[in-house]
């Protein structure tokens, strides 16, 4: 029983790895600026900067999150033959 569990938690938890990534970079493209720890690194004070690194965050995002999702329907397809 335990063992379903920890399966489905890491299904779970690698699934959900793509779209938190995703949602991350959203926000920060909405909002304007990227939470550093000092200070924000805004959009109005380096643009080029700031959205070349939301565009390369995005993109590491879909590529995570279209591998969460192969990963689900690979496991998914693989139990069911089980």
């Amino acid at each position: 029983m335990m063992d379903k569990f920890r399966t489905l938690a890491a299904m779970v938890g690698m699934t959900l790895i793509g779209p938190i990534l995703m949602g991350f970079s959203v926000v920060c493209l909405i909002r304007g600026e990227l939470p550093i720890r000092h200070s924000a690194f805004t959009a109005a004070d380096h643009p080029i900067l700031f959205y070349s690194i939301i565009f390369v965050l995005l993109y590491s995002a879909f590529k995570c999150a279209q591998i969460s999702v192969m990963f689900a329907i690979g496991y998914l397809r693989g139990r069911s033959r089980r």
